[in-house]
């Protein structure tokens, strides 16, 4: 058992898989990362607009232009 090297082995079944196999095991590891990061991202986004309150529609903006005036634009119904 002193002759067995996890890596060897693990590297030598890595090799003689076939090609589209490969590509999977190159791919769905990043796609799962990616996919994991945008969750957490999500669901830190919400949380963050739970604890302010941030719930329900836009009803107006407040705009200032370049010569200070100030501009409120209603968004919805007229």
């Amino acid at each position: 058992m002193d002759d067995y090297h996890f890596w060897q082995d693990f590297f030598d079944t890595y090799q003689s898989l076939s090609d589209g196999t490969k590509a999977l095991w190159l791919i769905v590891p990043a796609a799962f990362l990616l996919g994991l990061i945008a969750l957490v991202m999500r669901h830190r986004v919400a949380l963050e607009d739970a604890k302010n309150g941030m719930r329900g529609d836009l009803v107006y903006t407040i705009h200032r232009d370049g010569d200070d005036k100030l501009r409120v634009y209603r968004h919805g119904r007229r």
